[in-house]
């Protein structure tokens, strides 16, 4: 299992708080990204980027914009595509 992967799973079992997920996907993901050896499926890799855009558009704060994520609607997206 891969970095990714990794934090993947541990987010969704909840091993981890969405704040110590994004800071660390949104750093492990770029590293990928650059890694011209990085060898994962188009499926996976597309989901790979859709965690990142999702984990993105995360905001822990109450005044979070409405398109912005919170913790549990983040563990939502990401389970959702993780396992599509």
């Amino acid at each position: 299992m891969n970095t990714l992967e990794h934090l993947v799973h541990a987010f969704i079992s909840q091993e981890i708080t969405a704040s110590n997920f994004v800071n660390e996907y949104l750093d492990a993901w770029r590293k990928w990204r650059d890694d011209e050896n990085s060898c994962f499926s188009d499926t996976l890799s597309s989901k790979f980027d859709s965690i990142f855009s999702a984990a993105d558009m995360y905001n822990p704060a109450i005044d979070r914009a409405e398109y912005e994520l919170d913790e549990a609607k983040l563990r939502d997206v990401v389970t959702e595509i993780y396992s599509s």
